[in-house]
């Protein structure tokens, strides 16, 4: 039996208030097979930071979405967040 690979996905349209904001692009969830039994689940999301200035709202935008990936891990694939992450990813 082969080994099923990441899901991908493109957002076809984004009406919340955030795309103010950002515009998001993809997901990408991987989920893989840990040798003590457990999975290991990677969720990625392609985004265009629409705010200015950059040295300024990237990190920002970035902690955001590194915060509301954990937390979607966490509260809705029931995932336990990885404490030694660090917030650019």
């Amino acid at each position: 039996m082969g080994q099923a690979g990441p899901a991908h996905a493109r957002f076809v349209r984004d009406d919340s208030y955030l795309s103010h904001y950002m515009r998001f692009d993809s997901w990408t969830l991987d989920l893989a097979p840990q040798p003590d039994g457990r999975t290991q689940a990677t969720l990625s999301v392609g985004y265009e930071r629409r705010l200015a200035p950059s040295w300024y709202f990237g990190p920002l935008q970035r902690r955001a979405m590194s915060d509301g990936l954990d937390y979607a891990l966490a509260h809705i694939l029931g995932a336990d967040p990885d404490p030694g992450r660090s917030a650019d990813g």
